[in-house]
């Protein structure tokens, strides 16, 4: 007997919403909110979805937390206009002008009113986080090693 794909798929799905809905609950609670002057027509935190990947046989082999803005990402470093991380970033606008970090900011992230909110952190490395999806994994995993060796 073989790990069964669909008990297995469902319990990483299962996981992947729970782990998407802690997201967006720890982000509210760290108070990320939306900003009525924000250019984005919608709360960023709501967007988050969960999405999967499989391999050839159908065993999910990845878990994707998409549409995660920029905004989110630097929210949660406590980045942003004139507050830049250590590195600083380089990208290209939507007018196709190339920008980079202004080197003035560099270093000044989670400083004066950008405090940083770690909710991605906070929610992966929590107790219904990555570990948990770990033992799922091995879970399923060693159910399906037990019952190979019955069987044999």
């Amino acid at each position: 007997m073989a790990l069964n794909a669909d008990k297995y798929n469902e319990a990483v799905k299962a996981w992947g919403s729970t782990a998407r809905t802690q997201l967006q609950a720890t982000g509210t609670a760290m108070s990320i909110t939306h900003r009525a002057n924000s250019p984005s027509k919608g709360e960023s935190l709501k967007k988050i979805k969960d999405k999967y990947g499989s391999d050839n046989a159908g065993f999910i082999n990845k878990v994707i937390f998409s549409t995660i803005n920029r905004s989110l990402i630097y929210t949660s470093a406590g980045a942003g206009k004139g507050r830049g991380g250590n590195k600083g970033s380089r990208w290209i606008d939507k007018y196709g002008s190339r920008k980079s970090t202004n080197a003035g900011s560099l270093g000044k992230a989670g400083t004066g009113g950008r405090t940083a909110k770690p909710f991605i952190d906070t929610t992966l490395n929590g107790s219904n986080g990555v570990e948990a999806l770990a033992d799922i994994v091995a879970i399923h995993q060693v159910d399906a090693i037990i019952e190979n060796i019955y069987v044999k």
